[in-house]
């Protein structure tokens, strides 16, 4: 979407951190980040900064171009969204999309760490990333559009410090509002579909991959999972372990295991000494049967 068309003005808007003007100035341009796939269970996340779209000094076959991003992105059939990214893709003098992938095993992994990195903190440092690459490309940035997932002002003050030289904007539902970040959410949601599409699948084995639209709440993923779970192993690497529906799906599908640490409020006595006959031994050796051998 050229640069200088304004943001729509729905009837009802949803709270910004910022208002922008109704005419946004001229180069340089605004990049907009979106999101796809943050609140399903499985399949990788281009997570709320995980798509720039940037504009660069427009001319007259720019401004010509329309793009009909009147609903959310997520209401768009695939083939229409893939229309549209082909359309964005037509332009790239005058206008470019980047991705950051945040693959469901990196999720996982970093929302079951101690301590946590929950999922809004990952997309910040997606965000963050995206931005300086376009500085590092050579543009000059005055405006930041971004699709909120959390509170909005806190994020925009953070953003704000780390580009003070640029006019950030955080809300949400932003793709609904303007058609720069519109066009980011399609760029998102259409490379998730395509991983999707051609996931390959680490773990040996016939995989199904028809997992519906991979929201928790969606009967067909509901089945996908209890079909795909593996009593001992439990998912494959597509499905994010951290989300309460796939915990949910281990324990209903899944072995019962039971830890010698289960219920203990610290973990501190396991390593203290053992007494009696075991004495000089930590209590977690004597636990799993672990003796010292001075030969093999």
């Amino acid at each position: 979407m050229p640069h200088d068309l304004p943001p729509r003005s729905p009837a009802r808007s949803p709270p910004c951190a910022h208002r922008t003007p109704t005419t946004p100035p001229s180069p340089p341009p605004p990049p907009a980040m979106s999101s796809a796939s943050t609140k399903q269970v499985a399949g990788p996340c281009l997570a709320r900064s995980s798509t720039a779209l940037r504009t660069v000094p427009s001319n007259t076959a720019t401004r010509s171009t329309r793009w009909d991003l009147r609903a959310n992105s997520k209401t768009l059939t695939h083939a229409t969204r893939a229309a549209l990214l082909k359309s964005l893709t037509s332009d790239p003098d005058n206008l470019a999309w980047s991705v950051r992938v945040l693959a469901p095993q990196d999720i996982s992994a970093s929302m079951l760490r101690h301590p946590p990195t929950n999922l809004n903190q990952q997309s910040q440092a997606a965000t963050v990333s995206l931005i300086r690459d376009v500085m590092a490309s050579g543009i000059d940035i005055a405006e930041i559009y971004v699709d909120a997932l959390g509170p909005s002002v806190p994020y925009q003050k953070y953003l704000s410090q780390l580009f003070p030289t640029a006019q950030v904007t955080v809300c949400p539902k932003a793709d609904s509002i303007y058609t720069i970040v519109g066009a980011a959410s399609v760029a998102a949601k259409v490379t998730r579909d395509a991983w999707i599409e051609n996931w390959m699948f680490s773990e040996p084995g016939d995989w199904d991959k028809s997992m519906g639209s991979g929201y928790p709440s969606d009967p067909n993923t509901k089945a996908w999972l209890k079909s795909i779970c593996e009593p001992t192993f439990g998912f494959p690497s597509i499905v994010r372990f951290s989300w309460g529906t796939s915990k949910t799906a281990l324990e209903n599908n899944g072995h019962n295991v039971t830890w010698i640490d289960e219920n203990q409020a610290s973990l501190v006595k396991a390593f203290g000494t053992a007494t009696g006959l075991d004495k000089g031994r930590p209590a977690f050796a004597k636990d799993l049967a672990i003796r010292s051998m001075s030969e093999l």
